[in-house]
């Protein structure tokens, strides 16, 4: 990952107020510089049946130095018997100054191309949380209402310079020279979160509980890039804004979340079950050198199981079963093909269906404190239905309309697709006991990953 030179300095603030500490704060504050430099070399090799791409070998540069100030703060009052009032706010300001620069060839039975690009930037940014809980007891025991409401807002500007190449051209007396374009980028993006929700809590048991919970959510996204062409200039003068290579996007996601809860707690053993119904909608607009609006709605039935069973003294169980899903975003709807990079251009796609994932978590551990050996075994499993994949064509499998609209055959090609059958399948055991001669402890360790 490269040569790092990294320095910070914080500080930490604590304070309460009232009686029996009535209302606490706790604050803290950081400020982080970090510079990293790396050098990188590849080569590739490409077997059947890419084996018309030949060899690929390049290298790169990169410098990239980093600068953010941090600060976090909690607050808790307990405003009565009945009522508290809970705060938690972020605030983050960062400036990222990346510089890159990549070199290399690729050559086979009938290609030869140049590969030559960098990039120069200034990017400017700050990120606000705040999230509050208010909670009411209403008269009898168990009985709550708990209202949370989330604010975030993140501010983006960018400034970059680049250049790649076009074309590798070949010269009258049989040598090859690049085709490079320079561009220039003036980018920002706003993005501005609102969620509240409110939970109902009624006992019907000693042990346990009925919840009826209600969530609202809203997110405005609004990014915007200008791209100056400077054709072969590399000086940077005289640049014109090339629309094919400027996009302004905005969007407005709206969630509505209602459903159903059941809770058991007796002793040391908990159990959860929430039952959701899920209402989304997706309205935005992609402008470029084409108009695309895009309007979605979203209809899902969520799921989860949460368990903490503590069998004895020395064995637990800890299981976790829940369903989610993850919508398309506008970027992964638009099919505008982005060719701000010749070489990799990429794309959208407005047929994509949200991925519908189901996950099982599973956590023994068994703790023999008289002889101090311990055993753990932690299991996880995910599936999903339309899972949004990143496809990649190169060579001879880079579709057509894609060679027309940029002028010549890129490197790669990307855009994005459901598959189904995606599994991922995770296990691992460890073991420890002492060696009391010479009183250290002896860990042994062993797990499985697996995916499609």
């Amino acid at each position: 990952s490269g040569v790092a030179k990294v320095g910070a300095i914080g500080v930490n603030y604590s304070a309460s107020w009232g009686e029996n500490d009535k209302l606490k704060l706790q604050a803290f504050y950081m400020y982080n510089r970090s510079q990293t430099k790396n050098l990188s070399q590849l080569t590739r090799w490409y077997e059947a049946p890419l084996e018309d791409l030949g060899t690929l070998e390049q290298s790169g540069y990169s410098d990239n130095s980093n600068y953010n100030h941090r600060f976090n703060a909690r607050v808790d009052w307990r405003i009565s018997e009945n009522q508290s009032l809970m705060s938690r706010t972020n605030f983050s300001m960062q400036s990222y100054d990346p510089f890159s620069s990549t070199e290399g060839l690729q050559q086979g039975a009938d290609l030869y191309n140049i590969i030559r690009s960098g990039n120069d930037g200034d990017n400017h940014g700050f990120n606000f949380f705040e999230f509050m809980q208010y909670r009411l007891k209403l008269g009898e025991n168990g009985r709550m209402m708990t209202i949370d409401g989330r604010v975030s807002y993140r501010e983006n500007e960018n400034d970059s310079r680049s250049h790649s190449n076009q074309q590798t051209i070949k010269n009258d007396d049989g040598t090859y020279s690049p085709l490079l374009r320079y561009l220039s980028n003036d980018s920002n993006s706003d993005n501005l979160g609102l969620n509240a929700s409110v939970n109902y809590a009624e006992p019907i048991s000693k042990s346990s509980q009925i919840t009826l919970r209600y969530d609202l959510g809203y997110t405005n996204q609004e990014s915007k890039r200008n791209t100056f062409n400077f054709g072969n200039d590399d000086s940077y003068t005289n640049g014109t804004l090339d629309p094919a290579l400027s996009n302004r996007y905005t969007s407005d996601y709206t969630t509505h979340r209602v459903g159903p809860g059941y809770s058991f707690t007796k002793e040391r053993n908990t159990l959860v079950l929430n039952l959701s119904y899920q209402y989304s909608t997706l309205n935005g607009q992609v402008e470029a050198a084409q108009t695309q609006p895009v309007k979605r709605s979203y209809n899902d039935f969520t799921y989860f199981l949460m368990g903490n069973f503590n069998i004895n003294q020395q064995n637990s169980i800890r299981l976790f079963v829940m369903s989610y899903t993850n919508n398309p975003s506008i970027q992964q709807l638009n099919g505008i093909l982005d060719i701000s990079d010749s070489q990799y251009v990429s794309s959208g796609n407005e047929r994509l269906n949200p991925a519908y994932s189901h996950n099982v978590n599973f956590h023994y551990n068994n703790t023999n404190l008289e002889k101090g050996r311990t055993f753990m075994w932690m299991f996880s499993f995910r599936a999903a239905q339309d899972y949004i994949s990143q496809s990649l064509y190169t060579g001879n499998n880079i579709p057509q309309f894609v060679i027309d609209e940029v002028g010549s055959k890129p490197i790669q090609y990307s855009t994005y697709e459901n598959v189904d059958g995606y599994m991922s399948l995770r296990t691992h055991l460890s073991y420890g006991l002492p060696i009391n001669p010479i009183k250290c402890n002896f860990n042994i360790m062993g797990g499985v990953n697996y995916s499609k």
